[in-house]
């Protein structure tokens, strides 16, 4: 039998839920919980809700935005095999959460640093240990680990005796593919992290690139995989790297992004198709700190040590895969289509822009997964088998969301696209009813042949689909690839692209006129930054 590598002790907190701090040591949170105000944040966990309240403090920003990206990143944390079980649906917990900051706030969020250092410095360590080890030595540790596991179990041992050997061979296929992070907002990169991650389960955060720069540097066609990649994603479906190969997994966003770019054509043409996104827009309202404040209620290394022992606990039961499923109870489905009942009350009652319901139909399921996050981190992490996402669970993430979440949302995504601006490009175009028709179904169907595009639209033949093709290739809205596969673009940047239906933006609740398309043990350490190189595409 093989000997198993030493390991350095681990530099964390055990794993578990974080023990609340003392509220008299608390600089924001400075009375009893029964005399102060309720807030929504009161609906969360209390080691979450005080570590989010104590990160906001430190940096000057609001609570809500942090603690909305915490969850995220839990989330993105916690990886695609932990998922909940909706009526026989399978819900993975990961969610995507765009921070919105104000124009004069830097781009790089000191506080969403703070939140993922941890992970990049957990991530960095086992790169080394990859490194320092190398391939050739750790795939035969990894072949050897391997036949003894087998051999003791045909021999008949107990299964609680080969629990050291069966977790040092995972450690040891994670420590083959250590990638679960990454910076690059590139089709190359998360292609490369997606074939590098053991299970599929990447998070793209924050990078010195923003993400503007980075969609207006790819091609229309990159943009487009971009954003199918989230959605597949969100469905907890095989993503479709490209022709021939395919990852399961997830890709999580958590990101900041100016809202001086929120308006920008490209980003409305990212966020504001006719299929939307599945991307939570937080608004930080207040400019912020990039470092933290130097008072002495503030303490930092304090703050580090308590996050690094929470997202241990999250990549521990990421590693360890001994429950997949979380079934939500039925008693909590009446409160769920409740919810979904006011989010259509609310379509209709909108004082802003009028929202298209389909950019709202998505919500609820993100209120599972919030749920999903909080029982999990309710409980001792180091003993949960089968996590049960109770009523109580569901109703205090509903809560939350409608309490801080919905309303900037709404009111953000009313900023991206409204109907007054599609109106506007559509008479600018000055394009025929046929014309308009292949133009919107290139944009809602990126990639369609010559043929499909013919076989999708109702009364149009090849003749007349040519004529109209050559008309929106010598306009520059339409660009094909080698395969001839047809792609919307746009090229003037003074509105926003047209990458919906002319009736995306109605109000009305029934949408009738388009119908949806079809190693190392994880010991975490606060410091230790990592930085990427982007690859060029």
């Amino acid at each position: 039998m093989t000997t198993m590598l030493t390991t350095p002790p681990p530099i964390v907190p055990p794993a578990g839920t974080i023990p609340a701090r003392p509220t008299n040591r608390s600089p924001s949170d400075p009375t009893p919980a029964a005399a102060r105000p309720h807030t929504p944040e009161d609906e969360l966990p209390e080691g979450l809700r005080i570590l989010a309240m104590e990160v906001a403090h430190a940096y000057r920003v609001e609570v809500t935005p942090v603690a909305a990206s915490l969850l995220a990143i839990l989330a993105g944390a916690l990886g695609p095999k932990a998922s909940c079980l909706v009526a026989g649906r399978r819900m993975p917990v990961g969610f995507n959460c765009l921070t919105v900051t104000p124009a004069d706030a830097p781009i790089q969020q000191g506080w969403l640093q703070l939140l993922t250092s941890p992970l990049h410095a957990y991530q960095s360590r086992r790169e080394d240990y990859r490194l320092r080890v190398g391939d050739t030595r750790l795939n035969q540790l990894r072949r050897d680990v391997r036949q003894d596991v087998e051999m003791l179990r045909a021999s008949g041992r107990d299964p609680a005796e080969l629990t050291r050997m069966t977790d040092h061979q995972r450690d040891l296929d994670f420590g083959a593919l250590p990638r679960f992070i990454e910076t690059g907002f590139s089709c190359e990169r998360w292609r490369w992290s997606l074939f590098h991650c053991a299970d599929g389960g990447v998070m793209v955060v924050e990078s010195r690139q923003g993400m503007l720069t980075a969609l207006e540097d790819a091609i229309p066609s990159d943009r487009l995989r971009l954003a199918r990649w989230l959605r597949e994603g969100w469905e907890g479906t095989s993503l479709l790297i490209d022709r021939t190969k395919s990852a399961t997994g997830c890709i999580t966003l958590v990101r900041s992004l100016p809202i001086s770019d929120l308006t920008h054509p490209v980003m409305g043409g990212f966020l504001g198709t006719d299929d939307p996104l599945p991307i939570l827009l937080t608004a930080q309202e207040r400019s912020g700190r990039q470092l933290p404040a130097s008072d002495p209620g503030v303490d930092l290394t304090d703050l580090q040590d308590r996050l690094a022992g929470l997202l241990s606990g999250a990549v521990r039961l990421r590693w360890r895969d001994t429950w997949t499923l979380a079934p939500l109870l039925s008693e909590a489905f009446e409160d769920l289509e409740q919810f979904r009942l006011r989010l259509g009350h609310r379509v209709l009652q909108s004082a802003g822009p009028p929202l298209n319901r389909r950019w709202l139909d998505w919500l609820p399921d993100l209120a599972v997964r919030i749920a999903n996050v909080v029982a999990i981190f309710r409980q001792e992490l180091a003993t949960i088998q089968t996590p049960r996402v109770t009523r109580d669970d569901l109703g205090a993430a509903i809560r939350w969301m409608e309490a801080g979440l919905i309303e900037p949302h709404c009111r953000l995504l009313g900023r991206v696209v409204s109907p007054a601006s599609v109106e506007r490009v559509r008479s600018r175009l000055q394009l025929t009813d046929t014309e308009q028709r292949i133009y919107h179904r290139i944009q809602e169907r990126a990639g369609l042949t010559p043929r499909e595009l013919s076989r999708s639209l109702h009364r149009i033949d090849a003749e007349t689909r040519d004529h109209a093709l050559t008309e929106l290739f010598r306009r520059g809205l339409v660009e094909s690839n080698r395969d001839g596969r047809l792609y919307g673009v746009r090229r003037d940047d003074e509105t926003p692209p047209l990458a919906m239906s002319s009736f995306a933006d109605t109000p009305l609740v029934h949408d009738t006129h388009h119908p949806p398309i079809d190693p190392i043990p994880p010991d975490l350490c606060p410091s230790g930054l990592t930085g990427l190189t982007r690859r060029e595409d």
